[in-house]
């Protein structure tokens, strides 16, 4: 990336982390620190004009309800969710999809980070015929205390060994112009949303 090129990313993250602090439940992120820093993880591999096309609205409303997603994440436990577009206000707790770009349901994910989760999650989402228009997957370095609570986002994997307490993480946005048959595939149903972040193997370093 060009310097001309970061420094337009990072103008419209940083205006992104004001909306981030005022977005309702956030709060500072929902537990995830630092929001400039956060943003700049979340959006690592996200090309810069497409940041400044979305714009600091979209870019902070999508990562705020992400992060409030993952704010509660027991060990070992994959977080699921699933909101279609007319599900109510974006900033009701299960409020409409927020997206990028137009959409019809958004599926959020946050889980361990493991080998082939992307395959696992869009083989999982064309089996039900889902129209996939957007997939972000952000493997992110988390704190959380012994009860899942999150407490930062340190950063995003960049090689480096994990520090002590620090846990990696794949958080997943995908964006789907339609929902297929999976919208009978309620979150709430056991072993429905779970199938899709499960077929990947667990991953054997934890890199940084």
């Amino acid at each position: 990336m060009s310097d001309t090129a970061d420094e337009a990313n990072h103008d419209v993250l940083d205006e992104a982390a004001q909306y981030l602090a005022k977005a309702p439940g956030a709060g500072g992120g929902g537990g995830v620190g630092d929001l400039s820093r956060f943003l700049r993880s979340y959006y690592r591999y996200v090309p810069a004009e497409d940041l400044t096309a979305y714009g600091p609205a979209r870019i902070a409303a999508v990562a705020a309800q992400h992060a409030a997603l993952a704010a509660e994440r027991p060990q070992g436990r994959a977080l699921v969710r699933v909101r279609s577009a007319d599900t109510g206000p974006a900033d009701s707790p299960g409020g409409a999809a927020v997206g990028l770009g137009p959409v019809r349901a958004v599926v959020d994910i946050v889980t361990d980070d493991m080998l082939f989760l992307v395959d696992s999650v869009t083989t999982e989402l064309n089996r039900h015929q889902a129209d996939i228009t957007l997939l972000l997957h952000p493997r992110l370095v988390v704190r959380r205390d012994v009860t899942g609570a999150l407490h930062d986002v340190s950063g995003s994997l960049n090689g480096a060994p994990a520090e002590p307490g620090e846990i990696t993480e794949s958080w997943i946005h995908v964006e789907l112009a339609s929902l297929g048959t999976a919208s009978r595939c309620p979150t709430s149903r056991p072993g429905c949303a779970a199938s899709w972040t499960t077929c990947g193997s667990p991953s054997k370093t934890s890199p940084r």
